[in-house]
């Protein structure tokens, strides 16, 4: 279960001894179009409708809720019912920290998927090496994404 996983992280994290570190998940259930989510940390996601619109924002910031060092954190839950056609792009911070949303929808919605990752992924690694307005640089860090389309479910 995922409580399971979210408390075995929290115990390797303390058995290892790596009490800055924390461990971020999405974990996300298909059933028909109920999309049931679960996550912690920053790990985040969001659905995109057939015309380009953000239908659900899930982009998370902070890692307070994440098992790490001596804190357990918690499993946060939610619900979201998919329409046809609506994308699921689940990504890690290296991606959310480094592009702007404005330039993720189109992408998302206007380009076959495997296209659409692999566009997302050059300007997210652009953006980690790219000046930022304070004269730091992107967030390098790890990079992931998964982009699942609602295909119609008879």
């Amino acid at each position: 279960s995922v409580e399971q996983i979210h408390s075995l992280s929290f115990t390797r994290i303390r058995q290892e001894k790596l009490l800055r570190a924390g461990a971020c998940y999405i974990f996300c259930q298909l059933d028909g179009k109920r999309l049931k989510i679960r996550y912690a940390g920053d790990a985040s996601m969001i659905v995109v409708g057939n015309r380009g619109e953000m239908l659900y924002d899930g982009i998370r910031k902070s890692i307070a809720d994440a098992p790490r060092g001596n804190n357990p954190g918690k499993v946060n839950s939610d619900v979201f019912y998919l329409k046809n056609k609506d994308r699921v792009v689940v990504a890690s911070d290296g991606l959310w920290e480094n592009i702007l949303i404005e330039e993720a929808l189109p992408i998302i919605r206007n380009f076959p998927i495997d296209v659409a990752i692999k566009k997302l992924s050059e300007l997210a690694e652009k953006g980690m090496t790219a000046p930022m307005n304070n004269g730091a640089y992107g967030n390098k860090d790890n990079l992931s994404i998964v982009i699942y389309e609602m295909l119609p479910v008879i």
